[in-house]
C-alpha cells in the first residue's frame, strides 16, 4: 500500500489510512521506513511483527531541528521501534550507534546498493 502526503495534516491522514490499511489487510508482517511517530502506529496489530527500515539516526537527524521535533521524535520513537521484531539498517555504522541499543530487535544490515 502506497501513500502519498504533503504537510504534518496530511501525514497523519495518510497514516491513519495506512493503519487502517493494515488492520483489514491482517498481513503476516509490516514492514516500513522509520521516520517520526505518528499517533495512528499505536493501532497496529500487536500480533503483527513490525521490522523497521533505519536510514538515519533519526536522534541526530531530529535535534538539527528546532521547536518541539526532537523533544517530540524523543519521547515517542520507542513506541514503535521499542516493539520492532527487526531494525533493518542501510549502514554497518547506523546499526552501532548508541540511540539504537536499547531496543531489543534483532539488527541487519542491507545496503542500500551493490558492489560493482
Amino acid at each position: 500500500m502506497v501513500r502519498r502526503y504533503g504537510g504534518p495534516a496530511s501525514r497523519l491522514r495518510a497514516m491513519t489510512g495506512l493503519v487502517e490499511g493494515v488492520r483489514a489487510f491482517d498481513p503476516a508482517l509490516v514492514y516500513l521506513r522509520w521516520d517520526l511517530f505518528y499517533p495512528p502506529m499505536v493501532r497496529f496489530p500487536r500480533r503483527t511483527p513490525i521490522v523497521v527500515e533505519v536510514n538515519t539516526d533519526d536522534e541526530a537527524e531530529s535535534a538539527l531541528s528546532s521547536g518541539i521535533r526532537p523533544r517530540y521524535n524523543r519521547l515517542t520513537r520507542g513506541l514503535v521501534l521499542g516493539r520492532a521484531r527487526a531494525l533493518v539498517f542501510v549502514t554497518s555504522e547506523l546499526s552501532a550507534k548508541p540511540s539504537f541499543a536499547g531496543f531489543k530487535a534483532r539488527h541487519a544490515v542491507v545496503t542500500n546498493g551493490i558492489e560493482l
